[in-house]
């Protein structure tokens, strides 16, 4: 549009003050913001808190994996799983959440690994994302077998308990204390009170690895002559590990009576071994044993694999039948 000069000959101003006014339109009305200056940034989508407020409002997920050989089951304090294989759930950012491990019959419990450690309580922070994996293996057992050798009278203990055998027992005591399948009651091993007077409980499985102290007592004017098979000694307590079935003769004799040990000894370039008649040398492991003054013993000796037996030497005895 054209507009007429109506003063001729003087400056014109009106087109720099609306160029001017024009251009503070433009500033005020970008993007329909008034703002004087640049545009500012979305603060709330370029916010290094959003991620972290996002995740503090959707908690932190705790994932748990059952391991080994055996079986059981965690459950977690406060609520969130009770598994018996592998599963997640998820609590709030910064709860402490306690697991606790429960086994099924025939396992044991061994220990957790990732975010707890040992075989005792595990707690978990949770201020990230964590994982803990909780290994059962499966029980093995082995047998302990105690024999009671001698003219006198005895008892054995186990501790463990388990073994409580001697008192009225008879000679020779391998009455069956094993429970079915191989595997020791809960509740015996937990505290059933064992008979201080008289038991046939001569044989008990336990736990592999497990450390079992036996402690013999004479009885009724008897003396306790020592150990023999897996322990040694005439020590009142022996102490076996079970690494495999074990075997133990306790013998007692009647008080007053003198004790002698028997040793064997193998010699030669072959293998085998020696046992005795009354029970106490297992030669093999235990070659030599106490045996009442006067009694007859009767050694056997039996060759293994290529071997031969060439004969006896010694403590009376020669020829190559029994000793």
């Amino acid at each position: 549009m054209a507009f007429a000069d109506p003063m001729p000959g003087r400056t014109r101003r009106v087109p720099a003050v609306l160029a001017r006014s024009i251009a503070a339109v433009v500033i005020l009305t970008t993007c329909g913001k008034e703002s004087s200056g640049p545009l500012a940034p979305d603060v709330a989508q370029f916010s290094p808190t959003s991620q972290e407020a996002s995740a503090k409002k959707s908690g932190q997920t705790l994932t748990l994996a059952i391991g080994g050989t055996g079986s059981g089951s965690v459950k977690s304090a406060p609520d969130g799983f009770d598994c018996d294989h592998d599963c997640k759930a998820t609590f709030a950012t910064g709860a402490v959440v306690t697991l606790s491990a429960k086994t099924e019959d025939g396992s044991l419990f061994t220990g957790w690994s990732g975010a707890c450690s040992g075989a005792g309580a595990c707690t978990v922070t949770m201020d990230a994302a964590k994982s803990v994996t909780a290994t059962f293996t499966r029980r093995v057992t082995f047998a302990l077998t105690v024999t009671l050798a001698g003219t006198g009278n005895g008892m054995v203990k186990s501790t463990p308990k388990g073994i409580a055998c001697g008192g009225s027992a008879s000679r020779g005591g391998n009455a069956s204390g094993e429970h079915e399948g191989g595997v020791v009651s809960a509740e015996h091993r937990d505290g059933t009170e064992q008979d201080d007077d008289a038991s046939e409980n001569c044989r008990q499985s336990f736990d592999q690895g497990a450390v079992v102290t036996l402690e013999a007592a004479a009885i009724g004017g008897s003396v306790f002559a020592g150990w023999s098979g897996a322990c040694v000694g005439a020590s009142a307590t022996c102490t076996v590990t079970m690494s495999q079935a074990r075997a133990v003769t306790a013998t007692f004799n009647k008080g007053g009576a003198t004790t002698w040990v028997l040793t064997v000894a193998k010699a030669g370039l072959g293998g085998g071994d020696v046992a005795s008649t009354p029970a106490g040398i297992t030669c093999g492991p235990v070659c030599s044993a106490p045996f009442g003054a006067g009694t007859v013993v009767t050694l056997a000796a039996t060759p293994n694999g290529q071997s031969t037996f060439a004969g006896w030497t010694g403590g009376g005895c020669t020829g190559t039948t029994t000793c």
